[in-house]
């Protein structure tokens, strides 16, 4: 799940992304539980101090993490941050299967 946001302000360098964090203090204790056995990370893309796109993914994970999870793992993270949301630009929803058959 990503999201183009406009926020008050954001801690990130505007001259480079924040790739692959990792980190998961900032889950409450359920969905910590859930992270344990499906980790997510944060991909952050600043294009002002006060517009970002955030991406809240997983790496090849089975079941697949449902968006809504993502979602409240991403607003979670945010809070933690201290990052104040102002208006939600955009939103994107992609799911790429992996380890399927392959093609002949």
């Amino acid at each position: 799940y990503g999201a183009t946001l406009v926020v008050d302000s954001h801690p990130y360098d505007l001259d480079s992304m924040m790739f692959m964090d990792w980190r998961d203090d900032h889950l409450d204790e359920e969905l910590k539980a859930r992270n344990d056995r499906l980790p997510t990370f944060l991909y952050v893309m600043p294009y002002t101090r006060n517009k970002i796109f955030v991406e809240e993914t997983s790496l090849v994970a089975r079941p697949f993490v449902p968006f809504d999870d993502l979602k409240q793992r991403l607003q979670q993270r945010l809070s933690k941050m201290g990052i104040v949301v102002r208006e939600v630009e955009d939103e994107e929803y992609c799911l790429i299967p992996m380890g399927g058959v392959l093609p002949k």
